[in-house]
Parts: C-alpha cells; structure tokens; sequence
C-alpha cells in the first residue's frame, strides 16, 4: 500500500478531523429524520456537502492558527529539565509529575 508522504501530515490530519467533525455535525443536524426510512440518505448528503465547504477553510485557516498559538504560548520545561524517559535514559530519577 502506497503511504502519503510525511510532509503531508497536517493536511492529512485536516482532511481526518474535518471529515469525523462533519459527519457528527451532519448526524446531529439530521436527527429528526432518524424516524423516517430517508435518514442515511439525509446524513450522507448533508456530511458530504459540509465536508466539501470545510475542508478548504481547514486547510488554509491550519498554518494561520498555528502561528497564533505558537505566538500566544510559550515553550516550557519541567522542574528536571526532562520527562520521565529521558531522565531514566541519562540515569537520573524520574520527576514527579503524572
């Protein structure tokens, strides 16, 4: 099986996200028909439809909101300066977080 390159990783996970939030969206709008034998039928169309009108605002907005966190939030260390592997890796006890 052919595998997408790790580059693309972000839009990959774009298109993942936007399709599962979606179809959620979709089967909860689509409630009142869940009564009716053209409930399948309703959803589908309805997932399909706001899927094709997301996925590109996901795509684009991704990068932008990115930059925003990383300029709102700051890099932290813990109180060893390591995680739990680390610290065992370099042969220094573990810091106490869980």
């Amino acid at each position: 099986m052919a595998r997408i390159p790790r580059r693309y990783n972000q839009h990959v996970f774009g298109v993942i996200q936007s399709g599962i939030t979606c179809a959620l969206a979709a089967a909860v709008s689509c409630a009142p028909f869940l009564s009716d034998s053209c409930f399948t039928a309703t959803w589908l169309k309805s997932w399909l439809t706001s899927w094709a009108a997301i996925l590109p605002v996901v795509l684009l907005a991704a990068p932008v909101i990115r930059r925003i966190v990383d300029r709102l939030t700051a890099a932290t260390t813990t109180s060893c300066g390591s995680s739990p592997l680390t610290a065992a890796i370099a042969g220094r006890p573990a810091p106490l977080w869980f």
